[in-house]
């Protein structure tokens, strides 16, 4: 079953519900790393972990592309990462996953196909999303599959290198480009109640964000160049967006705005969850007891 695109929309009343669940969960972010600076609680030490990583590995892969963000497949061609630091990033990225890469990547030994993947992979950069969607279409186009023939897009390739996971590869695919491509985990899982398990549902999850960032200024309020429309109250969201930016030296993208929400959200019905299966067990022991 493929991811519903209306089912982000859905999750939003409306502008100002998105824009509150956005600066609360900034405030308490923030304010969570303060009190817990010196503080043995792990969930706080694992936030604080994401976040502070967070713009090295953005930094790493800017590294691995020109900073002119070379637009056609010729000048490309010169701007690719190579196979050493692709192996190297996709060991990166499983440093934010609960468990570790098993990498037995069949296709490594056919280098003409390897350098198509990471050509495309360059093609994926910069931000102008159209463009960017038009690769990704064209590359699901030419999926087929069948008895005798079977041929894989580039991103299900991606998938295989990371473990047949749609969580690594969307996070791989947002240190590629943090404009255009949002990460999908168990936590977003939770928030939206739905589930990504393939390419083509990550897709269409991936897409819906750009609906979210346009209607409810996500891209104005994320872009101080961009401020001037916005009124009071989206101004008072974008202040805190700044804060947080300079708290951990990060630019936080529109759609990692969006993903961030619903990361929080998720976060906290597994908290409430787990807290309430911890009281049921104590009431059972108790019962026991008696």
């Amino acid at each position: 079953m493929t991811f519903d695109a209306n089912v982000l929309s859905d999750k939003f009343s409306d502008e100002k519900d998105f824009l509150n669940r956005l600066e609360g969960g900034i405030k308490q972010v923030l304010k969570g790393v303060e009190e817990g600076a010196n503080g043995l609680d792990d969930s706080v030490k694992l936030m604080n972990s994401y976040l502070y990583s967070y713009p090295h590995m953005v930094k790493y892969f800017d590294r691995l592309y020109d900073k002119d963000e070379k637009e056609s497949e010729t000048e490309s061609e010169n701007y690719k990462m190579r196979e050493h630091e692709l192996v190297g990033a996709l060991f990166m990225v499983y440093g934010w996953m609960p468990i570790i890469l098993r990498f037995d990547f069949k296709e490594k030994d056919r280098p003409e196909e390897l350098s198509e993947l990471l050509l495309f992979l360059s093609k994926l950069r910069g931000k102008d999303a159209a463009r960017i969607w038009e690769e990704v279409d064209k590359d699901q186009n030419n999926v087929t599959s069948g008895k005798e023939t079977e041929i894989k897009g580039y991103l299900q390739i991606l998938k295989e290198m990371l473990g047949g996971s749609v969580v690594g590869l969307s996070k791989f695919l947002h240190f590629v480009n943090p404009y255009v491509f949002p990460m999908y985990d168990s936590n977003v899982s939770k928030a939206l109640r739905k589930r990504v398990a393939d390419v083509e549902s990550y897709i269409r999850y991936a897409k819906s964000f750009d609906r979210i960032c346009e209607k409810f200024h996500v891209n104005e309020i994320c872009d101080p160049k961009k401020r001037a429309c916005l009124n009071e109250f989206q101004r008072g969201v974008a202040a805190e967006v700044d804060r947080f930016n300079e708290k951990f030296r990060c630019e936080t993208t529109p759609v990692r705005a969006v993903e961030f929400v619903l990361f929080l959200e998720g976060r906290e019905i597994k908290r409430n969850e787990a807290e309430a299966r911890r009281r049921r067990k104590e009431e059972e022991r108790q019962a026991n007891m008696r």
